[in-house]
């Protein structure tokens, strides 16, 4: 069993979203009761038994279709409130009041149903009402290219979040894209939409194929791609994701071209695999391949190539196919453990702060012929979560990893957590006050200073 009486204020709200009060009643509301779920029955089944059994008036609650099928929580034992809010917040679900019916649906799902009802009493921000947006409907938002005068002044009336964002992007000249593997949207005003026509050499299959890349799909889900003919590309999207595409099409081209064999030789040309490494930090990669091609019976051979700041790096491996696949299934395995995503059972998120002015490490400096220690973002950080550990044990451990080669931190924690971090990282964040001086520098003698003062001169009368 698993009692979840001190969670019942921890969770409060994290998984209501409404548009109207809740009107969930249950028939004994401070009894203490069981959920349980049998090995091979669907969430969605269990739920709507606990439901029957316990809610005053459960034919006033809808449950969505597409339920995961497997509850994160198999016996609880509660209130009959404490353990719906739980199993909501462990299943990564959202309830919705609308009609004077409850709805239980996934919360990926909440954008493309909730409505829009906001009234401006003066012009607003567009960053600002974007934000709000994401915000309701529970869906991260990323702006790219957004001028900060641009003003909305009509009032937002939509029928979801997702109508409204359509709207919105078509009114004010952007893009919105939408990422379905990590759940979040990407706004991009048409100035930062570019587009590229990529020449290829390769035969258009493995073109494809090394679009396919897992490590790739990332950026390609912010792009439009199409094949103009078979040896040309069409890419338009985002700057910063098309850049990264472009540069692993012109490796993989790079290395087909130098690896190229004669067939009458009878030797079977060597696989070259380009994995795109966009949270993994270099010294990582690098060390890891360094250590692989150091075994005695190794063949294999590396390029890396830099995708630009903050965009990651494309690593071109060549050698015997056997060697390749297992080199690349390695690599995979330690870039998965840093993706911006765990699975959802464990209430864990993993993002990554790239810093412009505070250093990630510990600095040592000399201050009057003594050595000080000037604490990194790392150290302040973990300062602050064990302090926040302190206040409040229910909020489960945060990890913080330096990359110091990127100047970043990798923090693994619950989304809330990460939005304060967020927060005051941002605070932290910022550039130094500089004073300036300005001196002047005069050279004089003597003589020049004996003639400082008044000369009175008399004239004889």
């Amino acid at each position: 069993m698993r009692h979840i009486w001190w969670m019942l204020m921890v969770l409060g709200g994290v998984a209501s979203l409404a548009w109207g009060q809740p009107t969930l009643v249950w028939k004994t509301p401070e009894a203490s009761v069981t959920f349980q779920q049998q090995e091979t029955e669907p969430l969605r089944v269990a739920l709507r038994r606990f439901l029957n059994q316990y809610a005053a008036h459960p034919t006033h609650l809808v449950l969505h279709p597409n339920l995961p099928r497997h509850s994160a929580l198999t016996d609880v034992h509660g209130t009959p409130s404490a353990i719906f809010r739980l199993l909501l917040a462990r299943n990564d679900l959202v309830q919705l009041h609308q009609n004077d019916l409850e709805h239980v649906l996934p919360r990926r799902q909440a954008w493309k149903v909730v409505p829009v009802r906001q009234v401006l009493e003066q012009p607003t921000p567009l960053r600002e009402v974007l934000s709000r947006l994401a915000q309701q409907g529970w869906v991260p938002l990323t702006l790219k290219g957004l001028p900060e005068k641009t003003m909305v002044s009509e009032n937002l009336v939509f029928p979801s979040v997702a109508n409204a964002f359509q709207v919105l992007a078509e009114r004010y000249d952007a893009h919105v894209i939408y990422h379905a593997q990590t759940h979040h949207l990407t706004w991009v005003t048409q100035s930062a939409w570019q587009t590229a026509v990529v020449p290829l050499t390769a035969p258009e299959a493995e073109v494809q194929a090394l679009l396919n890349a897992p490590g790739l799909q990332p950026s390609l889900e912010a792009l439009q791609v199409s094949f103009l003919r078979p040896e040309l590309l069409l890419l338009e999207g985002p700057a910063p994701e098309l850049e990264t595409v472009q540069a692993v099409i012109a490796a993989e081209e790079s290395v087909s071209k130098s690896n190229a064999f004669p067939a009458e030789t009878g030797i079977a040309p060597p696989q070259a695999q380009t994995l795109v490494l966009q949270t993994l930090p270099e010294a990582t990669f690098r060390q890891h391949l360094d250590d692989w091609t150091r075994q005695p019976d190794s063949a294999l051979q590396w390029t890396p190539q830099s995708l630009g700041d903050g965009l990651g790096w494309s690593v071109t491996l060549t050698g015997p196919p056997d060697e390749v696949e297992a080199a690349a299934a390695s690599l995979m395995r330690l870039e998965n453990q840093l993706q911006l995503e765990v699975p959802p059972e464990t209430g864990l998120v993993v993002r990554r702060f790239e810093l412009k002015f505070l250093q990630v490490q510990d600095a040592q400096v000399q201050s009057s012929g003594e050595s000080l220690q000037v604490p990194g973002a790392q150290s302040l950080l973990k300062q602050f979560l064990e302090h926040r550990f302190q206040q409040d044990p229910a909020i489960p451990d945060a990890e913080v990893l330096a990359d110091p080669v990127g100047n970043a931190l990798i923090v693994q924690a619950p989304a809330e957590t990460l939005q304060a971090v967020e927060a005051l990282l941002k605070a932290w964040d910022r550039p130094r006050p500089q004073i300036q001086i300005e001196a002047h520098i005069f050279e004089t003698t003597e003589q020049d200073s004996q003639r400082l003062g008044v000369e009175f001169a008399s004239r004889p009368s």
